[in-house]
């Protein structure tokens, strides 16, 4: 009698510990998915996507999200250097239609910058 109690009680034990077990690692998972959505929140609020025009012979930078002026510059460097100025704590990157439109030079360079270590990195 005792040895039919004593194995329904290891069932039990071995039950509770691998349901424990799980609920660790949905708990985990949830957790990953918390911290990667704060992640994504915390890039939405300090990249500012830039949309840019040019007049004569400057390009005038604007929040893509807001149309609010950002900043000014006669090349891609002042553009960095002004937005840097106006903005310390945030980031930017300039949309791709725009970088396509004033600086595909650049475009080209930092594609072919890719490619090379893309081509590194398998090998």
């Amino acid at each position: 009698m005792f040895e039919f109690l004593f194995y329904i009680f290891l069932g039990m034990m071995i039950g509770i510990g691998i349901l424990g077990w799980q609920m660790e690692a949905k708990l985990k998972e949830m957790k990953s998915d918390d911290f990667l959505d704060k992640a994504m929140d915390l890039y939405k609020e300090y990249t500012i996507p830039l949309n840019c025009e040019k007049e004569g012979d400057i390009y005038y930078c604007y929040n893509d999200r807001d149309n609010t002026f950002a900043c000014q510059g006669r090349s891609l460097e002042e553009i960095t250097e002004n937005f840097r100025l106006r903005f310390p704590d945030h980031g930017s990157y300039i949309l791709r239609e725009c970088a396509e439109k004033y600086w595909p030079e650049t475009l080209k360079k930092q594609s072919k910058k890719k490619k090379t270590v893309n081509d590194i990195n398998e090998a």
